[in-house]
């Protein structure tokens, strides 16, 4: 029994002894492993708090806040009724406030772009390049002029049947007037081309005032006018029709031909992201001439910002 008993206080001061070692060499790891948790507990709540004042700023300006307050006395229904506030904007509010496009998220950028907005299709591009060369937001400029310059490099040949309609509307818009009713002009091509007479009763066409010189050559301006007109409006009528059919016109053929071209030569980049921004036209000044995005340095053509 003594030697039992003698073996059961050997065995119970071991165990003693292998817990308290236990403890000892867990001990620093727990008390390392617990401020650890804590600093991810105390880096959690901050990023919390910053997100419910972002959602603040972003969802209560320009809605009303509402409290309640007891009615007017004689009111019909008894209780409590809403009070609505109105809500200004902080100075802090404000400083947040984006002024570019390259402030805003990955999902507003996304929803602009579904929305055919061109400096949403250029930001998106600009972080396609980023994420792909690695390069800062000013270092991908570079690359965006570059792909600027192979997509507007036949510019002048694809716009040149509207720079053409748009010189031969002016002129012929002005030529109709002049032959109809400017004196000299309309007796010059009266006499001379169309092989008419001066009306009865005058010898020269000064005599005659600007409505019946008007009337004089109606005679034949009026076949030449009319078919021009009958013509446009044939024109017009096509156009619709091709609409319909969801038919691509010739400016959606331009576009589409140098989006492939350029997505073509760029093929490291999102070919989506890389066609959407290369279609459409830049802005011309009123001498024709185009303003590229190359020239608008890194702020880009104006985005309503």
């Amino acid at each position: 029994m003594q030697l039992r008993s003698g073996r059961h206080v050997l065995l119970g001061n071991q165990a003693s002894l292998l817990r308290r070692a236990w403890k000892s060499s867990a001990e620093p790891q727990l008390e390392r492993q617990l401020a650890e948790l804590r600093g991810e507990v105390a880096e959690l709540r901050a990023d919390v708090r910053m997100l419910v004042e972002m959602l603040g700023q972003d969802h209560h300006i320009g809605y009303r806040k509402s409290r309640l307050r007891d009615q007017a006395p004689g009111a019909l229904d008894k209780g409590l009724r809403k009070e609505r506030l109105e809500l200004r904007p902080s100075i802090e509010t404000a400083s947040l406030q984006p002024t570019h496009v390259s402030e805003l998220g990955h999902l507003t950028l996304a929803t602009l772009a579904l929305q055919r907005n061109h400096s949403a299709h250029r930001e998106r591009l600009l972080r396609e390049i980023m994420s792909t060369d690695n390069v800062s937001w000013d270092e991908a400029h570079k690359t965006l002029f570059k792909m600027d310059e192979v997509k507007e490099k036949y510019y002048w040949a694809y716009t040149l049947p509207y720079r053409i309609g748009i010189t031969a509307s002016f002129f012929f818009g002005i030529g109709s007037f002049v032959f109809v009713f400017y004196h000299p002009v309309a007796h010059w091509y009266g006499t001379e081309i169309a092989g008419e007479d001066l009306p009865d009763g005058k010898e020269d066409i000064s005599e005659m005032t600007l409505n019946q010189v008007g009337t004089w050559t109606w005679a034949w301006m009026e076949p030449m006018i009319g078919t021009a007109t009958f013509v446009l409006l044939c024109a017009q009528f096509m156009k619709a029709n091709i609409i319909k059919l969801n038919m691509k016109s010739w400016l959606e053929l331009v576009e589409s031909s140098k989006a492939n071209m350029l997505a073509d030569k760029f093929p490291q980049y999102d070919r989506s992201i890389v066609r959407t921004w290369a279609k459409p036209l830049p802005k011309a000044n009123p001498d024709f001439f185009p303003i590229y995005e190359r020239k608008s340095g890194t702020r880009g053509p104006s985005s309503g910002l």
